[in-house]
C-alpha cells in the first residue's frame, strides 16, 4: 500500500491487514511506532503477538508477526520484509508455522513451512525440516483456515474482503 507519508504508507497497509484478520478475528493489528523509515525492519503483529483464538471446531489459535520496511520511490510504502504465521493446536503446540527470516539467524533465509508436534507428525524429520514455499501472504492463511481447518468466518462476505487484501497488496 502505498501512501504520501511513511506514516499515510504504514496505516493503509494496517488497515488492509486488520480489514483481512476481520474476517477470522476482532484482534487488532499492531504496529508499535513502526510508522518511520528505519535501518533496522518493523514489526507489526496481531494481538501484540499472543495468540488468538479462532472460532470453528477445530479449537485452533493463531499467530502474527510481520516485518517491514518503509520505503520511498514515487510514493511512500511499506515493503514486506519477514513474516511468522503460526497456527495453534488448543495446548498451543504448533501445528503449522510459516516462516521467512532473511536477517535471521538461521541459514535457512527463504519463505518455508515447519509442520509442528501439534500436527502430531510421526517422523522427527519433517518436525525438524524447513519445508520450501514460496512467499505466502496474510490471505493465503487465512484462506486456509477458513476453507480447510473449519475456522467460522467473522463475516459474510470474508472471500470478496481477502481477494481485495490480496489485490491490493500486490
Amino acid at each position: 500500500m502505498d501512501g504520501r507519508t511513511p506514516v499515510e504508507a504504514v496505516s493503509n497497509y494496517v488497515d488492509s491487514v486488520q480489514r483481512a484478520i476481520s474476517c477470522v478475528s476482532d484482534s487488532v493489528v499492531n504496529v508499535d511506532g513502526g510508522y518511520y523509515p528505519a535501518e533496522m525492519p518493523h514489526i507489526m503483529s496481531l494481538n501484540r503477538g499472543v495468540p488468538v483464538r479462532l472460532a470453528g471446531t477445530s479449537r485452533l489459535w493463531f499467530l502474527l508477526r510481520q516485518y517491514y520496511q518503509i520505503v520511498e520511490s514515487h510514493l511512500w510504502t511499506v515493503s514486506e520484509t519477514g513474516y511468522r504465521y503460526a497456527v495453534l493446536d488448543a495446548d498451543h503446540r504448533e501445528i503449522l508455522e510459516y516462516h521467512w527470516h532473511p536477517g535471521g539467524e538461521s541459514p535457512v533465509v527463504t519463505p518455508h513451512l515447519h509442520i509442528g508436534y501439534g500436527a502430531m507428525a510421526v517422523r522427527r524429520e519433517l518436525s525438524d525440516a524447513h519445508l520450501p514455499t514460496g512467499n505466502i501472504s496474510i490471505c493465503d492463511i487465512l484462506r486456509m483456515l477458513i476453507r480447510d481447518f473449519s475456522i467460522t468466518p467473522r463475516r459474510s462476505d470474508w472471500e470478496f474482503v481477502l481477494d481485495e487484501a490480496s489485490d491490493s497488496s500486490a
